[in-house]
């Protein structure tokens, strides 16, 4: 079973965790809050700014929740790692638990 999506890079990656077998999935680093310096570890891109990622962090974010049921029926138990996260539909795990 496989949840298709495309969304952005973090439910593309869930997907292809999906797709090739997961079973268990920690989500690291979306928190859907922009740095207050940068958007994303890299430089980030043109068309983000500070207007786009009000608009779109919680759309993201809602998406993501809204894949949580579809992710339970193929099997996959999905922690979010972020303590401060947009997603709400995923039990919280710190770090530490999880490595």
């Amino acid at each position: 079973a496989h949840v298709t999506v495309l969304l952005n890079s973090g439910a593309t990656g869930i997907n292809y965790a999906t797709l090739r077998g997961a079973r268990l999935i920690y989500l690291l680093g979306l928190d859907f809050h922009p740095g207050a310096e940068q958007t994303h570890y890299h430089s980030g891109y043109s068309w983000h700014t500070q207007k786009t990622i009000n608009r779109m962090y919680p759309r993201w974010a809602k998406l993501l929740d809204e894949l949580a049921p579809a992710l339970a029926r193929a099997g996959v138990s999905v922690y979010n790692c972020s303590r401060t996260s947009l997603l709400t539909a995923y039990p919280y795990r710190s770090y530490g638990e999880v490595l």
